[in-house]
Formats: structure tokens, sequence, C-alpha cells
């Protein structure tokens, strides 16, 4: 009695830049119950793999082009490209596109991507089937943030230190496969901590002493071996006789606010963007506006954007289409009555 199951099996090795590169392959597996199954894949398994995939560098910076090979030593057919986002259980197919390019010849296939940013970090696997099985090959691919990557909030802040003694402060960025950390400065009397939620990590600083006077808070994102990404936010300290706009309980509670100045609020939970509403000159509040969207659309947005400008020659760039990471304004997901006046923070 035999028994018959397909099995996919990872291999490990060095590609051929010295970075660690990864294969995996699915095969039938045939074997009477009386041979060990290792002994059995063991015969299976093709040496060497009839593949090597290469890259001209693993640390992509903004705006460089990707050059992705894969050289073959046996025949192969049905070959496919795939890019799998940092933290998402499903791949995207690549196809040639407004920055993707496919090429293949005798014994060789390449995958180029113009003006590299983060939405093109992640793994890429190259998928054939050659020597009657399917082959998987993988290299992990890193591009560092940009500065308008990093959602800030506020992006400035009044308040009146005889009322509101300390507030908080935040740099959120998107998932990413580089590891960052955040400095802050000024950081006295301060307390510095980090949560993740809904594929962000937010770094925040909680002051809880009021400045004297105006003054400009930087977060300083660091990853080992790149430039910091230094994001300010502006503090500005209400005095005497300065014009402001008063507390106010429309749909939100909004804080003393100076004139000219915005004040703002987070957006409820599953949802990214914030809430403003413009202090006006003459101390008059403004209407409300919210950048809320919800983040399971975001996610959908970043997998279109991909598919998007890799399967479509022509593909209008998404500027074009008035879209960006952190917001997608005709698409946005928001109701007054999902906000907490408890979550404000000025």
């Amino acid at each position: 009695m035999s028994t018959t199951r397909g099995i996919s099996i990872a291999l490990a090795s060095l590609g051929t830049s010295g970075t660690p590169a990864s294969a995996s392959i699915t095969l039938p597996v045939k074997a009477p119950t009386t041979i060990s199954p290792v002994a059995a894949l063991s015969s299976a398994i093709p040496n060497p793999v009839p593949g090597i995939l290469s890259l001209n560098s693993q640390l992509q910076m903004p705006g460089d082009t990707l050059s992705l090979t894969l050289l073959l030593s046996q025949e192969a057919t049905d070959l496919s490209w795939f890019l799998r986002h940092p933290r998402s259980p499903r791949p995207i197919l690549l196809q040639p596109g407004t920055q993707v390019s496919v090429t293949s010849s005798q014994g060789q296939a390449a995958l180029s991507i113009t003006n590299m940013s983060s939405h093109w970090a992640g793994e890429y696997m190259s998928c054939f089937e050659a020597q009657g099985f399917r082959w998987s090959l993988h290299k992990v691919v890193k591009v560092p943030l940009k500065a308008t990557d990093v959602a800030r909030f506020p992006v400035q802040l009044s308040i009146s230190c005889a009322t509101y003694p300390g507030f908080q402060l935040s740099c959120c960025i998107p998932s990413t496969n580089l590891v960052y950390t955040a400095a802050w400065s000024p950081r006295e009397g301060s307390r510095a901590f980090s949560f993740n939620e809904s594929g962000s990590e937010c770094f925040v600083l909680a002051v809880q002493r009021c400045p004297a006077a105006d003054i400009t808070y930087t977060c300083d994102l660091q990853s080992p071996g790149l430039a910091p990404l230094r994001v300010p936010i502006s503090i500005t300290i209400i005095q005497d006789g300065d014009i402001t706009c008063p507390e106010d309980f429309s749909v939100l509670t909004w804080n003393v606010t100076k004139a000219g100045h915005v004040a703002q609020a987070p957006c409820p939970e599953s949802k990214r963007g914030t809430v403003r509403r413009l202090c006006r000159a003459d101390g008059v509040w403004g209407p409300i506006n919210s950048s809320c969207t919800d983040t399971r659309l975001l996610a959908l947005f970043a997998r279109a954007k991909v598919k998007l400008l890799s399967c479509c020659p022509h593909a209008p760039s998404t500027a074009h289409l008035g879209l960006s990471r952190t917001q997608l304004a005709a698409h946005r997901l928001f109701s007054f009555s999902e906000l907490e006046p408890s979550r404000v923070r000025k």
C-alpha cells in the first residue's frame, strides 16, 4: 500500500552576492509505508536547485531601480513574479506596467522596478516549473521611509499652560521590514513610549510639564546605517491678550486654541488620519474637517497601487488619481457619531 501527497519544502542557501537566499519546491511523494518519509524526500528532491536568483542591492533607496535576475540551469516553464508586503499573508502577482518590466531569454529572466518607494518593499518571489517540480526562489528587498511616510499628531499645537499642564505628541510610520527607533528632542521632563496598531508603529512623547515659551519638538526616526528622518512638531503657548477660540463641544471637545491655528483630534479606532478645525483670525471656529480613513481600505489601496503600476503600461500615477498612502479623500469612511470626546487630545 502506498500514499501519495504533495509536500512543500523550504531550502536555504547564499545568493551570488553573498546575501541570504531561499527557495521552496512543491513535489509529489509516493513512498511505501515501510520507507522513512525523510529518506523518500531526500531521494525525490533534485540537486542542485535549477536556478539562482540575484538582485542588484537588498537595500533600495527611494527613487532607485530594482533589478532581479533569475539564472536557470534547467528548462523552466510557467514563470511568474510575486511581491509579498511586510506582514501581509498574500503575495501580489507582478506584471509589466508603468514601473515594472519583465524580460526573459534562453536560460535567464529578469524583473525591473523603477522609482522604488516603501510601497515596493517586501519579499520578492520567482516561481516556475522545472524538473517536474514547482520552484519558488525568494529575495527580501528593503526600502527606507521618507519624511512624507511619517504621520504626525498633531502637526502643530497651541495650548494654554494654565489650563493644560501637559500634552502628548506622536509620529507614526507604516509597517516596514526595516527596524526604526525614535529619539525625541527636547526630552527633559517627558516620557517616551511606542505601540503598534493596524499596520502602523507609533512613537509617543508624553510632555508632563508645559513649556514656558514657544518651542519645536523633533521626532528623529533612526534605522541602522541610514540617515535619520527628522519630523518637527511646533508648539505655540497661548499668552495673556492673545485672540483665541473658546472651548467648544461641537461633535468633539475642542480646547481653547490660538487664532490662526488648527486644532486637531484623533480618528476613531480602525481609522487613520485626523479631525481638524481652524480657529479663524477673529477667534471664531471654522468648520470641522476629517481625513479619517478605514485602515482596511488603506491596505487595499496599497495592494491596488502595486497592481495598477505592475499591470497597466499606461496607468495614471497616483498623483493624478488624487490618492495618497495615508488618506483617500474620495473614499473617507467617517462618521461624527464614531468619535468619542474622551479620546480627543490637544
